[in-house]
């Protein structure tokens, strides 16, 4: 799971903040191709936001540290996506 997770942050991460919702939106893609669930990928500039995150309620996430940021993934809800209102 880190491997494929490090893969999607090298191959869709590009640092352009104005492309990171695009980017985010393109790892959790893969993530739940693979995995399948709900990913959350999220890109941080400090690192007590995460603390307050799905980090505190998902066993399976992952943090990357590029440059001056912080990339959180991290595993929530069941087997299946979810494509409508929670």
């Amino acid at each position: 799971m880190r491997d494929t997770a490090e893969k999607a942050v090298r191959d869709h991460y590009s640092g352009v903040i104005p492309n990171s919702g695009n980017e985010c939106n393109e790892i959790s893609l893969e993530m739940e191709d693979r995995y399948g669930g709900f990913w959350m990928v999220s890109i941080f500039d400090s690192d007590y936001d995460i603390a307050y995150t799905i980090s505190r309620r998902s066993r399976s996430y992952g943090l990357f540290g590029i440059d001056d940021r912080i990339v959180l993934i991290a595993r929530d809800g069941g087997k299946y996506r979810h494509f409508g209102p929670v």
